[in-house]
């Protein structure tokens, strides 16, 4: 899928956050390509990886995450890790039929830090399911990385 910033169509939502991390460009690229990373930044928690290690191309990444007081199933595919261009490329499969195909890039700064951005795709599940969870989620899917990379 190719990322246009900020635009929306009837089944999707495309968003480009970034945000500045006070870390070295090498710490960040850890933290976001081990799956035992994740519990750091992602608002979920790890219970498996196949296979297990470092992020590769193929890797599913199963994860629990929690809103109020349900929690539900996130399954990450990693189609891409580039460590020369500091890229990855995940297809998030999350509940009610949303999908996030995201790139996420990595500049070093350095001083400053690490800048990092996210291309994120969404899709939405088609006819009236897909509009409730736009309704519902839109402001959320907009919201930018910086709690999460603080973290």
């Amino acid at each position: 899928m190719q990322n246009a910033c900020n635009g929306e169509r009837l089944n999707t939502l495309s968003v480009c956050p970034s945000a500045v991390v006070q870390a070295p460009v090498e710490r960040v690229w850890s933290l976001l390509t081990r799956p035992d990373g994740f519990d750091l930044w992602a608002d979920a928690i790890v219970v498996g990886a196949e296979p297990e290690g470092p992020a590769q191309p193929g890797q599913l990444i199963h994860l629990v995450a929690s809103a109020l007081t349900w929690r539900f199933a996130v399954t990450i595919e990693v189609r891409e890790v580039d460590p020369d261009r500091r890229r990855l490329r995940f297809v998030v499969e999350l509940p009610l039929g949303l999908v996030n195909d995201e790139v996420v890039t990595m500049a070093d700064l350095g001083q400053e830090g690490t800048l990092v951005r996210f291309g994120r795709d969404f899709s939405f599940p088609p006819g009236w399911r897909g509009r409730l969870v736009r309704i519902l989620m839109a402001r959320e899917l907009r919201r930018g990385p910086e709690d999460a990379l603080a973290r």
